[in-house]
């Protein structure tokens, strides 16, 4: 049993007549006789009495006629629910955000797209530095900030460009790489070259094979003050490792610590944007194409 039985039931029985229904509703005769044959079956109640006069409600086809027209009524409401609840999902803009200072550049466009759309609101969904992929793909938020990388397309996802960032060394103001005025990948052979998220690297990572890159083993969730501290104690203890200018280590963070910070050659640069999702909502979708608009001008 579905509504349009449900439908086709009642037409019977408002019309009193199989031929006048089936041409309200734009069927044939034998298909409509067809639908109330199934009902009856499926309750094991006669429902009508045909005969050359029309189709007559039997007794249990009164009772079936009250509760047709309220599950159509209750039908009608549970749809009308769902697409107001569906609306309002239209309109959140769900942003990933690891714990720790926020993002420069999705964060920079929020107060203009929001202002300049009322209806629309954000939420900000904390994550977990690795998960950042995972969550746009499970649907978990709509948008992140990442780097350009093959894992993106691997997700089904999309990616929309917001700038090029270089990538810079930092380790210990001691260490000899820090001695050099210019450094090149080409400085980094037999050395090893952390990273704090793998994906967000790959695309350097796989232009450099030559490189041993290894992935930070992560304690705390983002980058926090305790996460700050250890790595930073890392770098004075000597280890590399690969970052992005502006990016996910700030560098006023450094002059805490002996710790150096340099520029890799101009052409060594990541893209960075925004991953969503090819069926993301609209808000998110809109969200998107303003802050790349606001980022470029």
């Amino acid at each position: 049993m579905n509504d349009t039985h449900l439908t086709s039931f009642i037409a019977v029985a408002d019309s009193g007549s199989i031929s006048k229904a089936a041409k309200r509703l734009y069927i044939t005769p034998q298909a409509l006789s067809q639908q109330i044959d199934l009902l009856e079956r499926e309750y094991n109640a006669k429902l009508f009495t045909r005969s050359t006069k029309g189709a007559a409600l039997t007794k249990a086809g009164e009772v079936f006629y009250k509760f047709a027209n309220q599950v159509l009524l209750e039908n009608d409401a549970v749809r009308k629910l769902l697409a107001e609840l569906n609306d309002e999902r239209e309109r959140i803009v769900r942003i990933g955000q690891v714990a720790g200072p926020p993002s420069n550049m999705a964060m920079s466009a929020l107060y203009g797209f929001f202002k300049q759309n009322p209806a629309y609101r954000h939420e900000v969904v904390d994550l977990h530095v690795m998960d950042r992929l995972t969550a746009v793909e499970n649907n978990i938020v709509d948008v992140v900030e990442f780097a350009d990388t093959p894992a993106i397309a691997e997700k089904g996802l999309l990616f929309a460009k917001l700038a090029d960032a270089r990538l810079m060394l930092m380790t210990s103001i001691n260490h000899e790489l820090m001695k050099k005025k210019s450094v090149a990948f080409s400085d980094l052979a037999n050395r090893r070259i952390t990273v704090f998220d793998w994906n967000y690297y790959r695309t350097a990572i796989e232009a450099h094979p030559e490189l041993e890159f290894v992935q930070y083993e992560h304690n705390a969730p983002g980058f926090t003050d305790e996460f700050y501290l250890e790595i930073l104690h890392g770098c004075e203890a000597g280890e590399v490792f690969l970052v992005v200018k502006g990016g996910e280590f700030y560098s006023s963070s450094a002059n805490l610590f002996n710790i150096g910070l340099t520029l890799l050659q101009p052409q060594d640069t990541l893209s960075l944007g925004l991953v969503y999702r090819p069926d993301a909502v609209l808000a998110a979708r809109e969200f998107v194409d303003y802050t790349v608009g606001a980022l470029r001008k």
